[in-house]
């Protein structure tokens, strides 16, 4: 295979790779396998070793998937733990790929994140179709955004609310494809900080990306993922800052009528009302062990209790890469009778990593993300969004739980660092 033909096919599996991360999972899958394929195919072992020699940047995802490997050493569940390697695997096939691979062009890094784009958007315009035809096909469907008691409650608050609104926000939305509406938030936050930066950039009005803003926009809102409408904002007014050179003025009119209108448009929607307001407002901060109801900001401040418990223990080395869901379950069970049953992870990705691996794992995985931040905040401000989106998605899940989240941050940021290299 030539050279020619070889980086042509290395850049069409990149963007399948790319394109189906929103989709299902054995799609995304399938495409990894292609890109690992194309790039064994290039057969020049010696350029690839010596491009992979001087990529520096992929050390701590070969370290912390390698401080995985040794947490399963010290598991007492090794199926637990081999299940939580094989999802952690791209922690080292794509950052390899990448640093090992050529450089690629800002023009195909652009049709890459536009691609990204527009694939996200094709999945929301489905979202709502298929919403509206299970609404249509089945007028008797209930729901499954909450328990029982949560939608007692949020009905009880929210007393003239149009079914509507369930059957076309939450879970229910993105129920069709299997995707949480945490990872596909992120994944909206990020394609409508490329539209305004590719717009910001320009300094040029594009009605069409515009009009996409806008779709994403409502749609976030629908999801109605706490941490992804709180994140929005902050990284839109890091963008706005970024270019507006000394017009502070503008930066600060437009910001203030963006976070206006996202306000706004959370209040219209009863859903997204009571997850962004109302139900994190009616939960006490304590949890008592007499405590007989959970919500999923209660169920939070118990697993981040839990986790600190677990830590007095294990606090260096963690519990390992498949001990760290039964460990938690101990304490949910020794903690209060209501919670016996609970199966929830840490929902805090820090907490989790640190439960698993230990202060260790912690400090390695801060590597991923830390090192990038200082050359992308002088030189890329989408790759300082992505860092900064995926951090703060982090403090309230465990995004490195699911393949949507591992593939998502490791793809993305080994295509940034590779393109920051010199070589």
């Amino acid at each position: 295979m030539n050279s020619l033909m070889h980086d042509k096919l290395y850049i069409a599996a990149l963007w399948l790779c790319i394109i189906t991360l929103p989709w299902t999972i054995p799609l995304n899958s399938g495409a990894i396998i292609l890109l690992g394929l194309i790039w064994l195919a290039e057969a020049a072992p010696r350029e690839q070793w010596h491009r992979l020699k001087q990529a520096t940047w992929v050390i701590p995802f070969v370290l912390f998937f390698t401080m995985n490997i040794i947490g399963l050493l010290y598991s007492h569940d090794y199926k637990t733990g081999a299940f939580e390697l094989e999802k952690k695997l791209s922690f080292l096939i794509i950052p390899v790929i990448a640093a090992s691979g050529r450089i690629l062009m800002k023009s195909t890094i652009h049709l890459l994140q536009k691609s990204f784009v527009y694939s996200c958007l094709v999945i929301v315009l489905m979202s709502l179709v298929m919403s509206a035809m299970t609404v249509l096909s089945h007028p008797d469907f209930l729901p499954q955004n909450f328990d029982l008691k949560t939608s007692q409650l949020f009905h009880q608050l929210n007393p003239d609310v149009s079914p509507w609104w369930e059957y076309f926000s939450y879970i229910q939305v993105g129920e069709w494809i299997d995707i949480h509406p945490a990872y596909f938030s992120m994944y909206l936050v990020f394609c409508i900080t490329i539209l305004v930066q590719e717009m910001l950039k320009e300094m040029k009005a594009n009605y069409w990306s515009f009009a996409i803003i806008a779709h994403l926009l409502i749609f976030i809102v629908l999801l109605s993922s706490r941490m992804a409408i709180l994140s929005l904002p902050i990284v839109m007014i890091y963008l706005l800052y970024h270019h507006s050179g000394k017009q502070y003025g503008r930066y600060i009119v437009v910001s203030t009528l963006f976070v206006i209108s996202l306000g706004v448009l959370v209040w219209v929607n009863p859903v997204s009302r009571y997850r962004i307001i109302q139900e994190p407002l009616l939960t006490s901060i304590h949890i008592d062990r007499d405590k007989t109801e959970w919500n999923s900001v209660s169920l939070r401040l118990l697993e981040w209790k839990g986790c600190l418990h677990v830590l007095r223990g294990s606090w260096l080395l963690g519990c390992g890469t498949g001990d760290a869901q039964a460990e938690l379950q101990k304490y949910y069970v020794n903690y209060s009778p209501s919670s016996a049953g609970l199966t929830y992870n840490a929902h805090n990705q820090y907490l989790q990593t640190t439960i698993e691996l230990g202060i260790i794992g912690f400090a390695l995985l801060m590597f991923c993300f830390i090192p990038s931040m200082a050359s992308a905040l002088q030189q890329n401000p989408v790759q300082t969004v992505f860092i900064m989106l995926f951090c703060m998605m982090c403090l309230t899940e465990s995004m490195l739980a699911r393949q949507k989240g591992i593939v998502y941050f490791v793809l993305f940021q080994s295509m940034f660092l590779r393109s920051a290299a010199k070589l």
